[in-house]
């Protein structure tokens, strides 16, 4: 064996041992360390500890004529005392249920509420574990800070706006259900309202009836009961009917009789398919109104219809103008 193999099986041999002894000394680390954390835990196990955890609150009963005036806290603090054996259940986030905080018959003239969080331990204590303490919540008191709002009614508006299919028609004109909602806020804002809208939305080639509900838009400032409203909407397929109407003369003076050439005029009306034999000439008036007749001789008077708006709006008059003659009474 040369010199130079012999140095280098040397030094590979003390590489190797000099490895051995850095992972045994990591090893007796290792195992010294876990032994001191399992005697910890031990310990404190054995000990009280104080625990902290959040308990959500949910509020109700606060009426609509009702402003708090400053953000009320979402979570009380739950601090109590419980054996170390249960911090592994906390320490796993163990999480209480919330409470909830009844306002009803609090508000009466502007002013604050006080409410003491001690009623509502016996509450929360019966959802820790059997094994715990003594409890108190933090803080001990809510201050409520509240103010009365002015009320006022307004009707509701639809906003936005709704696209039939070809040869498809509102049989009735949109309902919102209720048509009028109180709304509440200060008396100057209150009294330049005339109406509360819903909140903008638009449908296109709409085929069947609406029956939806739809949010109103309520500024910042104010609150309205209720906060929504149901949008309803008859659409339904359409067809052409005709019906001929006989003219009548409104406004007339006690000595003057009116004739019109011809008597009677064609009504033409695009209705619902439902409508179809329910819409008669009774329904539908044409009328030439004496006070609108011409000054000039010899032109012809126009013929009004009278009708409900669902059909007004989808009807013509043939013909729109008529020859007249005022004869005097006999």
């Amino acid at each position: 064996m040369s010199a130079n193999h012999l140095k280098k099986q040397i030094v590979r041999l003390s590489r190797k041992a000099k490895t051995s002894f850095i992972t045994k000394e990591v090893f007796v680390f290792l195992l010294f360390f876990i032994l001191s954390t399992l005697l910890w835990f031990l310990y404190k196990t054995s000990q009280w500890q104080e625990v902290h955890l959040d308990v959500p609150v949910v509020y109700k009963g606060i009426p609509a004529d009702v402003q708090v005036d400053e953000t009320l806290p979402t979570h009380l603090i739950a601090t109590f005392k419980d054996k170390g054996s249960s911090l592994f259940f906390y320490m796993l986030g163990q999480k209480l249920p919330s409470i909830t905080i009844d306002l009803s018959h609090h508000f009466y003239t502007n002013g604050k509420i006080l409410l003491f969080t001690h009623y509502y331990e016996k509450e929360v204590f019966s959802h820790l574990r059997s094994s715990a303490g003594s409890l108190s919540l933090s803080p001990d008191t809510l201050v409520v800070s509240y103010t009365k709002l002015y009320a006022k009614r307004l009707p509701v508006r639809f906003s936005g706006n709704i696209q039939l299919a070809r040869q498809f028609m509102l049989s009735d004109s949109i309902q919102l259900i209720p048509n009028e909602v109180a709304v509440f806020g200060s008396k100057s804002i209150l009294d330049t309202m005339t109406a509360i809208y819903t909140d903008p939305f638009f449908l296109k080639n709409v085929k069947d009836s609406i029956n939806m509900k739809c949010q109103l838009h309520v500024p910042a400032s104010l609150r309205v009961d209720p906060s929504s409203v149901i949008l309803q909407a008859l659409v339904e397929p359409f067809t052409e009917k005709s019906i001929e109407v006989p003219i009548v003369a409104i406004n007339m003076p006690k000595n003057l009789l009116l004739r019109t050439f011809p008597a009677s005029v064609k009504v033409v009306c695009l209705v619902g398919i439902s409508h179809f034999n329910q819409l008669k000439a009774d329904d539908l008036r044409a009328v030439v109104d004496y006070n609108m007749l011409p000054k000039k001789v010899n032109l012809k008077a126009n013929v009004t219809l009278l009708a409900p708006e669902s059909v007004l709006k989808h009807s013509r008059v043939i013909p729109e103008s008529v020859d007249y003659l005022l004869e005097t009474k006999h």
